[in-house]
C-alpha cells in the first residue's frame, strides 16, 4: 500500500511540478502550429539567466516547413521572438537582433527541401530551439511573451511552395503568456 500512494504522490507532483512551466497555445487554421514556451523554472534569483525552450508542433494533417536558421534574430526567414514585461506592462528585455538577407538570391524550395537548412515537419513531428533570457535585477513577475513568426515571403512565392507541397506557417504562433518570479 505504502509502494501505491509514493507512486501515486510521485506522479502527482511530477504533474504540478510540470503544470508551472508549460505554456501552450491552440492550434489554429491561421497558424498552422500548436506552438508552446517552457522555463526551467518559474521563480528565479535576481539577475539570473531563465533557460528557455521553445517548441512548434506540426499538429495538422499535412507537413510543414520550418527552416533549420530560425533562431531569436529576426529574420525574413522566420524568428523565435521573446518579449519579458513587467507588471507596468514595459518591456524589459533588450531587444534581439536582426538579420538581413536578400531573397532574390536565395532558392527557397532547394533551402526548404534540404536536410542542412529545411525542415519538414510530418504530423505530430516537433521542432525546438533553447536560449537563455538574462531576466532583470528588480524584484517582481515578469511576463513572457513568445512569438513563432514566419517566413516574410510574398503571397505569389507562398503560393508557388504551396503548388509543390511545401506548407509555411500562415502567420505568427503565439503562445499563451508564461509567469516568472524574480525574488
Amino acid at each position: 500500500m505504502r509502494d501505491r500512494f509514493g507512486s501515486f504522490a510521485g506522479i502527482i507532483g511530477s504533474l504540478l511540478f510540470t503544470a508551472g512551466f508549460i505554456s501552450t497555445s491552440r492550434v489554429t487554421a491561421e497558424c498552422g502550429a500548436e506552438f508552446r514556451v517552457i522555463a526551467d523554472r518559474n521563480v528565479y534569483a535576481r539577475g539570473a539567466t531563465a533557460h528557455i525552450k521553445m517548441i512548434a508542433t506540426n499538429a495538422s494533417s499535412e507537413a510543414l516547413y520550418l527552416l533549420r536558421g530560425m533562431s531569436d534574430c529576426s529574420s525574413q526567414l522566420g524568428t523565435f521572438s521573446l518579449v519579458l514585461f513587467d507588471t507596468s506592462n514595459h518591456e524589459v528585455n533588450e531587444s534581439g537582433c536582426s538579420v538581413e538577407l536578400s531573397l532574390d538570391q536565395l532558392d527557397l524550395e532547394r533551402e526548404l527541401r534540404s536536410s542542412t537548412s529545411g525542415i519538414m515537419l510530418k504530423p505530430g513531428e516537433i521542432y525546438g530551439i533553447e536560449t537563455d533570457l538574462k531576466l532583470p535585477v528588480k524584484r517582481g513577475v515578469y511576463t513572457l511573451h513568445a512569438r513563432l513568426v514566419p517566413a516574410a515571403i510574398g503571397a505569389a512565392t507562398r503560393e508557388a511552395l504551396a503548388s509543390k507541397g511545401i506548407r509555411l506557417l500562415n502567420e505568427a504562433c503565439a503562445a499563451p503568456a508564461l509567469k516568472l518570479e524574480v525574488r
